[in-house]
């Protein structure tokens, strides 16, 4: 039996070289011993079939390849700006009736509603949160999508990383331009 004879009809192949085994020594033993092949075969090839179908439907349904949802901040990197616009993008999160946000500094059980609810853009201080509540240095956004029971839908929580810096850096000191072998400024 040739890797090419199996490819056209595996089973067909197999179960024939199966029965030849089987019919050298033709006893009762041997012939239950065949069936029972039979029907484990069938049983493996059904057994793939339906998976295989459950998998397929299971992509279908739940839109896996949907882009990420993640969060953007503006300005991104140290700013001095008492600012911070917070945008989320990607597609819609499935189930969601409206989203929260809160930052590090804040209580942990306080959260504030987008204004609108849906909206993807929230810019802190707002008016529903006055004090931007975060520090000099780095602060954490949490975000999350709460569905109709206000329920936190699961793996909706994002988290983002921004920089407030209130003081300025320091101006170099001692600055001197690099000079060549001979002395010479380059």
């Amino acid at each position: 039996m040739t890797l090419k004879s199996l490819r056209k009809n595996p089973i067909k192949k197999m179960n024939k070289s199966f029965s030849y085994f089987c019919n050298k020594n033709n006893t009762r033993k041997n012939k239950l011993k065949l069936t029972l092949h039979k029907k484990i075969q069938w049983f493996a090839i059904g057994t793939f079939s339906i998976l295989s179908i459950m998998f397929i439907v299971f992509f279908l349904k739940n839109d896996i390849f949907a882009e990420a949802t993640q969060l953007i901040v503006e300005p991104a990197g140290y700013t001095n700006i008492d600012s911070f616009t917070f945008t989320l993008t990607g597609d819609p999160i499935p189930g969601a009736a409206k989203y929260q946000y809160r930052t590090g500094e804040d209580a942990p059980s306080t959260w504030y509603d987008f204004n609108p609810v849906l909206s993807t853009t929230v810019t802190i201080p707002n008016a529903s949160h006055p004090s931007g509540a975060y520090l000099e240095g780095e602060n954490t956004f949490y975000f999350q999508a709460l569905n109709g029971s206000d329920v936190v839908i699961p793996g909706s929580e994002l988290s983002k990383s921004y920089f407030y810096n209130i003081t300025p850096p320091q101006s170099p000191e001692n600055l001197q331009p690099p000079r060549n072998q001979y002395g010479k400024f380059l």
